[in-house]
């Protein structure tokens, strides 16, 4: 009984701790390539910091990725963690001071760019641009984690 308990243990922390679900791109600049080697792919997609992406299966040292436009790859497990991130899916959404529409507006932020969440309060996530600027999006404007 117990070496069954070690094995389930085992399994489910894993290598890296990231299997099926969501992982964010840990690198200033990560490649999603067509399968999982260095040598024998292509770069399929150059994604930044923060980019969240949905994990599926391993193969060595790589993870198979897919984003919130529904574009598949592999990716090295080195570039990846656990962090919360989002990805903006808005043609252009307000990043404001505060949680709500009455607060100021921060910044704009485009289709595609991502965000580290650092809290969340009712309908609003906090978040973190890797260029330092924080603010507050609204969650249906979003996709991740």
């Amino acid at each position: 009984m117990r070496l069954f308990f070690w094995t389930i243990l085992f399994l489910l922390l894993g290598a890296g701790n990231v299997h099926a679900g969501m992982a964010a791109v840990s690198e200033n600049l990560a490649e999603i390539r067509s399968s999982p080697s260095l040598n024998a792919s292509t770069v399929r997609l150059q994604v930044p910091r923060y980019y969240p992406l949905a994990t599926q299966e391993a193969e060595g040292d790589f993870f198979k990725v897919t984003d919130y436009l529904g574009r598949t790859g592999w990716i090295q497990k080195t570039s990846i963690n656990k962090i919360r991130t989002i990805v903006v899916t808005g043609k252009r959404v307000n990043i404001r001071k505060g949680p709500g529409t009455k607060n100021p507006i921060v910044c704009k932020a485009q289709d595609g760019v991502s965000f580290k969440v650092l809290s969340e309060k009712d309908n609003w996530l906090e978040v973190k641009h890797e260029s330092g600027v924080t603010g507050w999006i609204f969650k249906n404007l979003v996709w991740g984690n």
